[in-house]
């Protein structure tokens, strides 16, 4: 299915909501998943990967924290729609020049938007609400490798690794300055291909917040209450 930029993020946000997160935090998904389809990467699988996964979860457990330059939370498993809150919140205690080390984070990839927005990365057909505060930085995790720069983002890696379910280890660090990136930058996407697989998932979360018909609301106007359109 192909869906717009718009559908995409209005879907997955109301899908996250489905799932659990607060409104805040699904308005967070929605932004994260358009700015990866954007940028030609696979976000909605993450996110529908991710939902799966904590559906009926206590949030609280997915707290990040930092120390001594490495990000856990209690669960054992860190959410990157969280950690992805708090680096742009600037609430994780680390040093940018130093780098970062995220522990069991889930759906990766799903951070990726978060980093940009931090360092104030814009790349061609998104956008970033950041000051620039990096020319170049890097995410990686097992066998994927993703450069941000103003401009672009450069990947080194398979469609399996973007898409897996938990990193054991992800490090965020300065990526360098005089050397160039590996391979041609990814091309912007004005429109997002979603399997079938996915938008079910997405669709059966984003149901959850419709409110059930009821006598009332049918009478009141929702639907042909006790007439006969026909």
């Amino acid at each position: 299915m192909n869906w717009s930029l718009n559908e995409l993020d209005a879907m997955a946000r109301k899908a996250a909501r489905g799932a659990g997160y607060s409104w805040g935090l699904a308005e967070e998904a929605g932004r994260a998943t358009r700015w990866l389809a954007a940028a030609g990467l696979p976000g909605p699988m993450c996110l529908a990967r991710l939902l799966a996964d904590v559906d009926g979860a206590d949030f609280k457990d997915f707290t990040p924290a930092v120390s001594a330059g490495r990000c856990t939370a209690d669960s054992g498993a860190l959410c990157p729609l969280l950690t992805g809150v708090a680096l742009c919140d600037g609430a994780l205690d680390y040093s940018p020049l130093q780098g970062l080390t995220l522990s069991n984070l889930s759906a990766p990839l799903l951070l990726l938007p978060f980093v940009a927005q931090t360092f104030g990365i814009q790349t061609s057909g998104t956008q970033s609400s950041g000051v620039p505060t990096s020319e170049r930085v890097r995410l990686r995790w097992a066998e994927v490798q993703i450069i941000l720069e103003h401009g672009a983002v450069y990947l080194d890696g398979v469609v399996g690794d973007l898409t897996c379910a938990q990193a054991q280890s992800v490090t965020l660090d300065p990526a360098s300055a005089e050397k160039p990136p590996q391979g041609a930058p990814l091309a912007p996407q004005s429109r997002a291909v979603i399997d079938v697989k996915t938008r079910t998932c997405l669709e059966e979360f984003a149901q959850r917040t419709f409110a059930p018909a009821t006598e009332a609301s049918r009478l009141a106007g929702a639907g042909a209450g006790l007439s006969d359109n026909d």
